[in-house]
């Protein structure tokens, strides 16, 4: 198996080609065989766990985020054995956290009484705070023709005392899919029990033992779904007696706003065009008046025969 084989077969699976048309370039010499490809896609799971070991080995903070997967198949030949099919599965990663540090104290504080002075802002946050708004609204200003050249003078990164973490790339490591529906609790069950599984392995594998993942634990993400699922399979393990079996190295169980992003851009998109639609459709319903009178007319006009 040669590189270029690899290299095309891996183009073929990202691009979701069907095996007849990888059979097809096989028999030419291009791609490696659907069989073959099973095992590609092997390899470069075991790639992924090692580089997640790697990673571990250095910092033993990390974060896994899942979401539901549906797929529907469309049969070619619709029968009584065979119809269309409804896949559920779930698509997990692990993700890096460029802030994290295993010298932050995770002991709880303890504060006798909660009052307003605590929530306000220092003179030194207002005076941060006025500088950050000064260069958000210059960077508007300098999208109008009149102010381009103020874009010359605008720094590009506000600095902050995170600067040098954020800069840096997270790391992404590909999980294996699973065959379960997260809108069955026997199902979430699974999946974090597999969660479970593959966090004392590669721990393991790290460390030589289970000690920093008991100590520090992993963050479990999701949508509000899989949050509310996660967190009700955890209740349902209460009374296990050991730490794995109560998904206890599952903590804390958090929710990633990917719907509350997708719902924020669509309602601005809505609101922002908005006078743009309703111009738009009423020049079409003028059109469509246009056109009526135009027909209406020439009904009104008799056959005047030469």
């Amino acid at each position: 198996m040669s590189a270029f084989q690899r290299m095309v077969t891996a183009i073929c699976i990202r691009g979701r080609a069907e095996d007849m048309l990888i059979t097809r370039l096989n028999r030419v010499g291009v791609t490696l065989s659907p069989t073959s490809k099973q095992r590609l896609i092997k390899e470069a799971g075991e790639i992924s766990h090692k580089a997640l070991c790697d990673y571990l080995k250095e910092k033993p903070l990390l974060k896994i985020t899942g979401d539901n997967l549906d797929i529907y198949i469309k049969s070619r030949c619709v029968s009584i054995d065979k119809g269309n099919t409804d896949l559920h599965l779930f698509a997990l990663n692990a993700l890096t956290s460029r802030l994290s540090s295993v010298d932050m104290d995770n002991r709880t504080p303890v504060v006798p009484e909660v009052n307003g002075d605590v929530l306000k802002l220092t003179e030194a946050e207002i005076d941060n705070m006025k500088y950050s708004y000064s260069i958000l609204i210059a960077r508007i200003l300098s999208s109008l023709d009149q102010f381009k050249w103020m874009s010359t003078v605008i720094p590009v990164h506000m600095n902050h005392g995170y600067s040098a973490g954020m800069s840096q790339k997270s790391q992404v490591f590909q999980l294996p899919i699973q065959h379960k529906n997260e809108a069955k609790y026997e199902d979430i069950l699974d999946i974090m029990d597999s969660y479970e599984k593959l966090l004392q392995k590669t721990f393991q594998e790290s460390h030589g033992t289970v000690e920093m993942l008991d100590e520090f634990g992993v963050i479990a993400s999701g949508d509000q779904l899989t949050k509310v699922r996660f967190e009700g399979a955890k209740k349902l393990r209460l009374m296990s007696p050991t730490t794995s079996g109560r998904l206890d190295h599952l903590r804390p169980v958090v929710i990633e706003p990917w719907h509350l992003k997708q719902d924020y851009l669509e309602n601005a998109r809505k609101g922002g065009y908005r006078g743009y639609i309703a111009v738009d459709e009423e020049d079409d319903n003028q059109t469509a008046d246009i056109g009526s009178d135009d027909e209406e007319d020439e009904e009104e006009i008799p056959d005047i025969p030469l």
